[in-house]
């Protein structure tokens, strides 16, 4: 991946109206591949798009947002993961953490925040896949 290259960001929240939010908001920042509205579907388009962070609720239909995000760090251990919710609590934090996020942020974050954090877990990742590919290659 190329440093200057846009960060490519996908979004996966079960609530139309946030998800068109973030969208809105993200995209004139980053390249957004996507986005889902459950945790199934968002492991098999994670998977296909490959993006370099996940916006992942953690309240989701079908499979939770930690299952999913235990999915796609299994298959692309690269992939940053922000993990989303409306409740601050520890257990849900720590479970994040558990499930393999790069970071947990609550929903009410301010947009400059929240494009820190996606700057900031796309770095770090960014830097360790460069490393990793002039080590074997």
């Amino acid at each position: 991946m190329h440093q200057n290259a846009p960060i490519t960001v996908f979004i996966v929240d079960d609530d139309k109206v946030i998800r068109l939010g973030l969208r809105l908001g993200l995209e004139q920042w980053f390249k957004v591949v996507g986005e889902a509205g459950d945790g199934e579907t968002a492991v098999l388009k994670c998977l296909e798009l490959q993006p370099e962070v996940v916006l992942m609720d953690v309240g989701l239909p079908v499979i939770d947002g930690m299952e999913a995000c235990r999915r796609i760090k299994i298959e692309l251990p690269t992939t940053a993961i922000v993990m989303v919710s409306s409740h601050n609590d520890p257990a849900t934090i720590s479970e994040s953490i558990r499930a393999g996020a790069d970071h947990f942020c609550v929903k009410d974050i301010d947009n400059s925040q929240l494009y820190e954090i996606i700057r900031e877990v796309a770095g770090k990742n960014r830097l360790s896949l460069e490393y990793r590919q002039s080590v074997q290659g």
